[in-house]
């Protein structure tokens, strides 16, 4: 009998020991700060962080939440201080273009996301203007936004500065205005990166030539060249 109590004895310490050091390690890494490393203040969905065990915490869940939060930021790198910090490394999505909706922009990055509160009047983007655009919903983007961004990016890596492309929506045609002076056309299903590519040899040909530009259109089965004197060359 008393061997039978001892036993229960030791039983019960052990599971109040087990309970806690439960208790002891799960207070000792519950997450009581959150350090952000961002170049600007705004950060949101900080509060699922706290009470959460860092031993138990997937990094990358908690990313894909707190990015779907924050969509000026194009990832986190989210790294454990123990006992009970949590690093956050921000990377600020990089606008290519803008939009104006209600009277004020709205910058989109090179994937054609729309970066919601970003104010940014240092640098030079794209603008781009569709008809009739009106944005409900900043996590989904027009079609027709997407293929203007998608122009811009690629001149942009062609060294072609756009200043701003026009959508003309009967014709479907769009008008790239460059920083330089030349119009280009072309149509919504022709590709990007070829347009641009055709743009960076023909304005250099021309160029060279000392011939000076006022519009190239794409829309037919070879570019037509309009000089500034009004002649039209078929650039091959």
């Amino acid at each position: 009998m008393k061997r039978k109590t001892i036993w229960h004895l030791v039983f019960c310490s052990s599971i109040l020991l087990c309970l806690l050091l439960v208790w002891i390690i799960y207070s000792l890494f519950t997450v009581r700060k959150a350090e952000i490393i961002s170049v600007v203040n705004e950060f949101n969905g900080l509060n699922m962080l706290y009470n959460k065990n860092l031993l138990l915490l997937d990094e990358n869940k908690i990313t894909s939440l707190l990015l779907s939060q924050n969509k000026i930021y194009s990832n986190l790198v989210i790294r454990k201080k123990f006992p009970d910090i949590l690093m956050i490394d921000t990377k600020l999505r990089v606008p290519v273009a803008y939009l104006i909706n209600k009277s004020r922009k709205i910058f989109i990055d090179h994937d054609g996301i729309y970066i919601p509160n970003l104010s940014n009047e240092s640098e030079t983007y794209t603008e781009i203007q569709i008809p009739n655009l009106l944005i409900l919903n900043l996590d989904n983007i027009d079609w027709r936004v997407l293929k203007a961004v998608k122009l811009a990016v690629a001149a942009s890596k062609n060294s072609i500065p756009i200043a701003r492309i026009s959508l003309d929506e009967p014709s479907g045609l769009y008008h790239l205005f460059l920083a330089g002076g030349e119009e280009a056309i072309s149509s919504q299903e022709q590709d990007p990166y070829l347009i641009a590519a055709s743009l960076q040899i023909i304005i250099s040909r021309f160029r060279i030539e000392g011939k000076i530009i006022s519009q190239i259109k794409f829309q037919y089965d070879k570019p037509v060249v309009v000089l500034k004197s009004g002649e039209k060359i078929t650039s091959i």
